[in-house]
């Protein structure tokens, strides 16, 4: 009988959306089929509690602090696994630059790089950066539950979604003057946001909806069945926006709805703009639907979802990087 492979896994914090997308979620999958042994690891753990596992998996390690860690379960043998789904410098605009600032060395993450066996990233633009720090970088896409498309329908209210939040203030501000002015001139639509309410958005465009910010399961329990037709997704280009997968997309798609994202982000049948120019202008025509341009892109990433996208097919892509390091 051949051994199960025992995995120790060190998320970023419980219940985050990365270790959904990322460790805890995909991982626990594949304990849950039978593939592997899954230990929660915890960033105190010593040597007693390492030592029991075959490969350690440690998601978004950037942190300084996370060098010892690591480097004890080398020590001990194990396999180590780092996932990487962000740019590892992040913008000054960004709300929690001054704590990353102080937490972060680049010495010592190219210290943590070099004691990978592997290294997992979402995209491709991730990939080729992170292969300045290691010659072991691979691919592994965010997916989707596949029960999740028991649900999917294609929406047509008149609603626009935006998942917003601290970590997105910034970027949807960009693009605050573009947004009010389109939903302005569309006054029968709404604007529904998740996350924080910002005021610059509430206070200034007619038909507007907070629903405050959810946990990840809950979010997702609301998308799914959110009568949002429309997801918009407004970034600044810059090297973190650039990293960013296009989860975005997926929860678009699996919602019914279509998405509305830069074109640096990999999507498939997303309608995608270049500048706030453009993201006007297509937000515009979306909304209009002449010929039904929403319908027709809806359907087309919701094929290339069932075809790329499942996590029942990215986990054994998962697996099987993991197993063949034993």
């Amino acid at each position: 009988m051949e051994k199960k492979i025992t995995v120790i896994v060190f998320s970023d914090y419980e219940n985050s959306a990365c270790s959904f997308w990322r460790s805890r979620g995909p991982l626990s999958y594949l304990a849950r089929e039978g593939f592997i042994n899954f230990i929660e690891g915890s960033w105190d753990d010593t040597w007693t509690t390492l030592q029991m596992a075959d490969v350690a998996f440690f998601q978004r390690p950037m942190m300084a602090t996370c060098f010892n860690q690591i480097a004890m379960a080398k020590d001990l043998g194990l396999k180590v696994v780092i996932d990487l789904d962000d740019h590892n410098i992040i913008p000054k605009t960004h709300p929690v630059y001054k704590d990353y600032s102080e937490g972060y060395c680049e010495s010592t993450f190219i210290k943590i790089m070099m004691l990978a066996d592997i290294v997992f990233t979402t995209n491709e633009y991730l990939k080729r950066h992170y292969s300045m720090y290691s010659q072991n970088v691979h691919v592994v896409p965010n997916a989707v539950n596949d029960y999740y498309l028991k649900s999917y329908q294609n929406k047509s209210s008149k609603t626009v979604f935006l998942r917003g939040g601290k970590h997105k203030e910034f970027d949807t501000y960009s693009f605050k003057d573009e947004i009010i002015e389109v939903m302005n001139n569309n006054p029968e639509w709404t604007l529904e946001v998740s996350g924080d309410d910002p005021i610059f958005l509430r206070e200034e465009i007619n038909n507007y909806r907070s629903i405050g910010d959810l946990d990840i399961h809950a979010y997702f329990a609301y998308i799914l069945q959110s009568e949002a037709s429309v997801f918009i997704v407004p970034l600044v280009k810059n090297k973190l926006n650039m990293g960013k997968s296009q989860i975005a997309w997926q929860e678009a798609t699996l919602s019914g709805a279509v998405a509305i994202t830069p074109d640096f982000m990999e999507t498939h049948g997303a309608f995608s703009y270049s500048d706030k120019s453009s993201f006007k202008s297509v937000f515009q025509t979306v909304l209009e639907n002449k010929d039904k341009i929403r319908e027709f892109s809806w359907a087309k990433s919701f094929e290339a979802l069932n075809a790329n996208y499942l996590l029942s097919e990215v986990n054994d892509l998962r697996f099987n990087f993991i197993k063949n390091l034993l």
